[in-house]
């Protein structure tokens, strides 16, 4: 009997399984992967937006207010005189809260999210300079 030189039923599912058993190795680490850049991009533009409130403030002696709050995309800081945009990495969330701190000076608390991790978020607060879940 003449032998085509093709691949049987049972090599073709023997290399589906082994596939599938690859990907599933693969998965987890991939979206584990998409969850560290993610917590990444937020860390990283919380911190740049705080130091631009952090000059915004020194420079024109007031908090801004920032629309919209909570902003996504692109946030606006002003004062009503003066205005300056912020540009946000895709998916990234922040929220600012003016407060009142212990010495009686204003302050605020700003707070990052990702759209794709909702139960986790970065704060700052002006008042004690902490950073929370850096």
């Amino acid at each position: 009997m003449k032998k085509n030189g093709g691949f049987t039923l049972i090599e073709l599912l023997l290399v589906i399984v082994i596939i599938a058993v690859l990907a599933a190795i693969a998965l987890p680490t991939f979206q584990r992967v998409k969850k560290t850049s993610y917590k990444a991009a937020v860390k990283s533009d919380l911190r740049n937006f705080a130091t631009r409130v952090i000059n915004f403030t020194t420079q024109r002696k007031t908090v801004p207010d920032v629309s919209p709050n909570p902003c996504t995309g692109t946030c606006t800081l002003t004062d009503g005189s003066y205005t300056e945009s912020f540009n946000l990495s895709r998916g990234v969330i922040i929220t600012i809260n003016k407060i009142t701190c212990s010495d009686g000076s204003n302050g605020y608390t700003i707070k990052g999210q990702h759209e794709k991790i909702s139960s986790w978020e970065v704060s700052y607060n002006s008042c004690t300079g902490e950073l929370t879940n850096f």
